[in-house]
């Protein structure tokens, strides 16, 4: 099958990673993925590298304005039509609105990823949208159970038009040497490391990470407790900035942007994710691969992630003593740890397998 996959934006986030997974997956399965976008240089990149089709998709200054999205739609069923795809796959909620009617008019099947609940939180009345692009035949995607149930009660979809696919991550081992990578961060086996990461953005909460570190400071300074964050973003420099006003230098890093995590996640004892809201993290997935506890907000879909007390735990969202609580807590129950870092693992290979994850999607575009 020739399956387009499109997002319009510009970044590389959870969305964007997850849509080069499937194109790696559809190209290693015998399929042909072509890769569509704005011009997204990572996606230009990974195409480039794998040797996959790549199309700007033409009329951006249309797509943008909704008096123009007519001559969007119009203009770009004649560059779908030339693509001869089987099915179009777009990922997040404009995509999936600004291509609904394109692929209709093109005759292409339509299938779009739904990757969180804030934009129709912070916006109601945009569910419309969505099903205006149901109407037009659109099949969407859920990442997370949650997330499913939230849009079907906002929605009322039929449930032939609404399902629900869990993300994946690959199995894998530690890809560094834990000594040296905790002794290029400047740790020793004597500290116990919490790993971050994400977009430095307002949604992921790195701000109450930094508060905790903070509390833990206090309380459970005889811990060695020392926090590492990665990923760049508007909020670097008021992070660093209540780095230096809570005098947590010597706890919490901020790393930038890396493209190394595997490897960072060898040196780590913990992950924490503390965002206000999540479709199906990716970053606590990789972390569950590299076998490690989680600590996440009670938000989204990290429930279908996060088993309490078998994996780790989940901490009510917007509250840095909880998650405090539980940095101490972790860093002085070893066992504990080894306990939930076998589950993680066990969980990452069973639960969200590539096999399972890529046989659901080819049934969707088939339309099954």
């Amino acid at each position: 099958m020739r399956i387009g996959l499109f997002i319009d934006t510009f970044n590389l986030g959870g969305a964007e990673t997850m849509l080069l997974d499937i194109a790696g997956l559809l190209k290693a399965s015998g399929h042909t993925p072509i890769l569509l976008h704005f011009g997204n240089p990572y996606l230009k990149e990974y195409a480039a590298k794998h040797g996959l089709e790549n199309y700007i998709v033409p009329n951006h200054k249309a797509y943008k304005k909704t008096l123009t999205l007519p001559i969007f739609a119009f203009k770009t069923t004649s560059f779908l039509k030339k693509l001869q795809l089987d099915c179009l796959h777009t990922h997040l909620f404009g995509s999936i609105t600004g291509m609904a009617v394109p692929a209709k008019l093109a005759g292409i099947r339509h299938v779009g990823t739904l990757h969180d609940v804030y934009t129709i939180e912070e916006a109601p009345k945009r569910i419309n949208l969505l099903k205006v692009a149901v109407a037009f035949g659109t099949k969407l995607i859920a990442v997370s159970s949650p997330m499913r149930n939230f849009y079907q009660a906002r929605g009322n979809f039929k449930p032939e038009r609404l399902t629900f696919v869990a993300n994946f991550v690959p199995a894998y081992a530690h890809s560094g040497d834990r000594t040296e990578v905790r002794a290029a961060l400047g740790v020793n086996e004597q500290d116990f490391v919490i790993f971050s990461v994400g977009r430095l953005v307002s949604l992921k909460r790195f701000d109450l990470i930094i508060d905790a570190a903070k509390i833990c400071k206090q309380t459970h300074s005889d811990k060695n407790i020392k926090i590492f964050i990665a990923g760049g973003g508007e909020l670097e420099q008021p992070l660093k900035q209540q780095i230096a006003q809570t005098q947590t230098q010597g706890v919490v890093t901020l790393l930038g942007e890396r493209n190394d995590i595997p490897k960072l996640l060898s040196a780590a004892d913990t992950f924490v994710l503390a965002s206000d809201t999540e479709g199906m993290s990716r970053s606590i997935l990789e972390a569950m691969a590299a076998a490690l506890p989680i600590i996440a907000t009670d938000v989204g879909g990290n429930s279908d992630l996060v088993v309490p007390d078998q994996n780790g735990y989940l901490v009510p969202p917007n509250n840095a003593s909880a998650l405090a609580e539980k940095f101490g807590f972790l860093a002085g129950e070893q066992e504990i740890c080894n306990k939930f870092s076998t589950c993680s693992k066990q969980f990452a290979i069973s639960k969200f397998g590539a096999e399972q994850f890529l046989a659901q999607h080819l049934a969707n575009y088939q339309g099954k």
